[in-house]
C-alpha cells in the first residue's frame, strides 16, 4: 500500500518533467556573416527565447563538432538551407514588447520588405490531478509578421486589425484591385496570407515601377 501511495504522490511530478523534457534541435546545413564580412561555413542550430533574454540564437558546427554560441553580437546575418535570416532593428511585437533588435527571416523583398519573426513565450497549463499538483508551465513559439518599405529604416508588426488597417493598406492603396481584396477579407485571414499579398503586390510594383 505504502508504494503505491508513493507512485501516486510522485506522478505530478513524473508529468511535469515530462513537460519540461527538452526536445531535439534540428540541424541544418548554413553558414553566417560575422561582424567584419567573413564568411563562416557549417551546420547550425536554431533558439528563439524570450523578449527578455538577447534573442535568436544559434550554435554552430564544423564537421559535427560545435565551435560556438552565436547571437547578434557576432554575427550580421546568417542562412540555414535556403532561408535566409536579417538582423531587424527597434521593433514592436506587442503595444508592450519592444526588440532593439533581433534576426528574423526574410519571406520576400522589393517595394515591401517582409520577415518572420519568432519568440518563445511562457504559458500557464491547467493544474496536474493528485496530490501535491500544481500549475504547469510550457513554452510556446510565437510567430510576428514585420515589413518594412523599400526606402524605410522603420519596422512594423502586423498582428491585429489596426495594424493591417493602418500601416499595411496604406502601403498597398496604389494597387486597387488588391487593396479591395485584403480590405474585404477578416483581419485574421488577412494577416495569415500577408506573404501572399506582398509577394503579389512586389511583383505589381516591378511590372509598374
Amino acid at each position: 500500500m505504502k508504494i503505491i501511495l508513493s507512485l501516486l504522490l510522485s506522478f505530478p511530478i513524473l508529468c511535469h518533467a515530462q513537460l519540461l523534457e527538452k526536445k531535439e534541435v534540428p540541424r541544418f546545413e548554413g553558414y553566417y556573416w560575422d561582424l567584419e564580412g567573413t564568411k563562416h561555413n557549417g551546420s547550425i542550430e536554431i533558439k528563439y527565447t524570450k523578449p527578455a533574454g538577447i534573442g535568436t540564437k544559434i550554435k554552430f558546427f564544423v564537421e559535427d563538432n560545435k565551435v560556438e554560441k552565436l547571437d547578434k553580437r557576432d554575427m550580421s546575418s546568417f542562412v540555414i538551407g535556403p532561408d535566409s535570416f536579417a538582423l531587424v532593428t527597434n521593433f514592436l511585437v506587442t503595444p508592450l514588447i519592444k526588440y532593439k533588435s533581433d534576426f528574423a527571416k526574410v519571406l520576400d523583398t522589393g517595394a515591401i520588405h517582409l520577415y518572420l519573426h519568432k519568440r518563445t513565450a511562457q504559458q500557464s497549463g491547467s493544474k496536474t490531478m493528485g496530490a501535491g499538483g500544481g500549475t504547469t508551465y510550457y513554452s510556446r513559439l510565437l510567430e510576428e509578421y514585420l515589413i518594412k518599405e523599400k526606402d524605410s529604416s522603420y519596422y512594423s508588426c502586423i498582428r491585429s486589425k489596426k495594424t493591417l488597417q493602418d500601416i499595411f493598406l496604406p502601403l498597398i492603396a496604389d494597387y486597387s484591385e488588391l487593396y479591395k481584396t485584403v480590405s474585404s477579407m477578416k483581419p485574421k485571414d488577412a494577416i495569415e496570407q500577408l506573404p501572399k499579398f506582398v509577394k503579389k503586390y512586389n511583383q505589381y510594383k516591378r511590372e509598374n515601377p
